[in-house]
């Protein structure tokens, strides 16, 4: 067996919006449990609030505990501010920039505080099956 066996062979993309309307704690899936083992390649996080808030990323397939927490700051995505790698600050290590999720997984993404009535907050995913 050689490195092919991870070859992505089709495209996956996942989306989460959190808007005022989001209750905390619900959690909403943005990579959907596949057929196939997959692999997220790039996780961005965008804020157009006025305030910075947390996400929790979760692994279904695992015991519900978060992955990790990522802040997104103010105002990340628009005009001159970069907007945030999220899978980097899940996985702080310069030797794997990717995330596996085994057949059955998928990751679903809480907003801790729920957006002002005019922000929103959105992770953008992207990486295929395997």
């Amino acid at each position: 067996m050689g490195f092919d066996q991870f070859t992505e062979r089709k495209a996956v993309a996942g989306f989460a919006l959190f808007d005022s309307t989001y209750t905390p704690g619900a959690g909403m899936t943005f990579w959907p449990s596949l057929q196939d083992p997959s692999r997220v390649d790039q996780i961005i996080g965008i804020n157009g609030d006025v305030v910075d808030h947390v996400i929790s990323v979760t692994d279904v397939a695992g015991f519900g505990e978060p992955i990790g927490f990522v802040t997104i700051h103010a105002g990340a995505g628009h005009g001159s501010v970069a907007a945030v790698d999220v899978l980097a600050g899940l996985i702080p290590s310069v030797s794997q920039q990717f995330l596996l999720v085994l057949l059955g997984g998928g990751l679903t993404a809480d907003c801790l505080v729920a957006p002002t009535v005019a922000g929103k907050v959105s992770l953008r995913a992207q990486g295929g099956q395997f």
